[in-house]
């Protein structure tokens, strides 16, 4: 697992940084898969890091999956010339164990 640490919080978007060391690639038999979580992937210091590693498969799960999360999915496959699956979360609220 990553190590992230809250940066900068502007509007309603958060910011991780994350340790460049931890930035790293899973090799499989078959394919080099990267992650980054939520807004990471849109870090333009975090985002070469992975694709100078050469992934072929990146992995992108955030909660905000929209319009402008579509495109920047997008931008990724386009500029890291790799493979990109991302989901949104999804939980049912009798799953929430915060009482409302």
């Amino acid at each position: 697992m990553e190590k992230y640490d809250l940066k900068l919080q502007s509007g309603c978007e958060l910011q991780w940084s994350v340790e460049k060391s931890l930035v790293h690639i899973f090799k499989t038999s078959i394919w080099k898969i990267g992650d980054l979580i939520c807004c990471d992937n849109r870090m333009s210091s975090l985002r070469p890091d992975l694709d100078t590693k050469g992934i072929e498969v990146d992995f992108g799960p955030t909660a905000k999956a929209g319009e402008i999360w579509q495109a920047s999915m997008s931008h990724v496959n386009l500029e890291g010339g790799c493979f990109v699956l991302t989901a949104n979360q999804f939980c049912k609220r009798e799953d929430n164990l915060l009482s409302l």
